[in-house]
């Protein structure tokens, strides 16, 4: 399916006939980097995927074998849509509301019997409501609140069982109202954008079943270099912290001495990620106006609070449109 899509764009981009800033914003994993004029509006659509295969602790890759739990995670997958709109409320401040929806999947082996079980789950994520401030030329403040519509209570067939409350990483939400906070650098030299963004989450209080994820930080920094007037690559290195779970899910039968991830002590995580993406302006013909792009982020290092599965590679698809 990606592969359709890679050449979807590339073909579409082919159609621009004028000159263009195809650097113009920052890589499409990067959020808030910009700011718009009073009245101006954007909208944009991202689809991000996510696969994960065998199990890690600290930098060291596991057999199933290496680890005591009967229940032994194979493989997961992860999907998210998101739709975002931005508004610039006067030529210093916009607004950025975004909606997301994802859905997971993971296949499970019974150390004993060797069977192996499938679980999903799918629903609304976390609605993000957040209000970037321009500080200067080159840099943005970020300040935002995530709304707990995302959800905790997802259930599924465990090892035999139905209706059974999923661990943590199938979830879909945090069940709290949570800070956002960030900072934005971005600037241009030449052909060259080039930019940074520290990004921090802050989980307030306890979800109403009884847990609260850890809080997160994150450091990207990125170069893109615009070839055409109409592509430009780009380069984006991104650090990841995150703790681990405090408090305990009221309703999760499942106990940690079985499987792994029902460990509130196994989803913290120290991850540098190597992103290799592409930007696309069309500027002629009916697509006029247009931004796709696209990120393939690969984990250079992975230091996780284990055994807790490791990330194989993320793809991450995305159109905007300045209204």
């Amino acid at each position: 399916m990606f592969k359709k899509i890679f050449t979807f764009l590339f073909l579409i981009s082919l159609i621009s006939t004028h000159a263009a800033k195809s650097t113009s914003h920052a890589p499409i994993g990067v959020m808030g980097d910009h700011v718009h004029k009073k009245g101006e509006a954007m909208l944009s659509f991202r689809v991000m995927h996510m696969e994960m295969s065998g199990m890690r602790a600290g930098t060291n890759s596991l057999k199933d074998s290496d680890y005591s739990q009967m229940m032994k995670p194979q493989e997961m997958s992860m999907r998210m849509y998101m739709l975002g709109g931005m508004y610039g409320v006067t030529d210093n401040l916009t607004l950025m509301p975004m909606l997301g929806f994802q859905s997971k999947e993971m296949k499970m082996k019974n150390g004993m019997t060797k069977v192996v079980s499938e679980m999903e789950s799918s629903s609304l994520s976390d609605i993000k409501l957040t209000g970037l401030y321009k500080l200067t030329e080159h840099f943005i403040f970020k300040l935002g609140i995530s709304i707990p519509t995302g959800s905790i209570e997802e259930t599924g067939t465990m090892n035999g069982m139905t209706n059974t409350r999923l661990p943590y990483p199938m979830q879909n939400g945090s069940g709290t109202y949570d800070s956002l906070w960030a900072m934005t650098y971005s600037a241009h030299a030449g052909q060259f954008n080039y930019g940074a963004q520290a990004d921090y989450i802050w989980r307030h209080d306890y979800n109403d079943q009884g847990y609260r994820l850890g809080n997160e930080f994150s450091f990207s920094s990125w170069l893109a270099y615009q070839v055409t007037n109409w592509w430009s690559p780009s380069l984006r290195a991104k650090y990841s912290w995150r703790n681990n779970i405090k408090g305990r899910d009221n309703n999760l039968t499942i106990m940690p001495t079985m499987n792994p991830a029902a460990s509130t002590q196994n989803q913290g995580r120290n991850v540098i990620d190597l992103y290799f993406g592409s930007n696309f302006m069309i500027t002629g013909g009916a697509l006029k106006g247009n931004r796709f792009a696209f990120e393939v982020g690969l984990p250079i290092v992975q230091n996780l609070h284990g055994p807790q599965m490791e990330t194989d590679y993320s793809v991450t698809l995305g159109w905007q449109k300045s209204l």
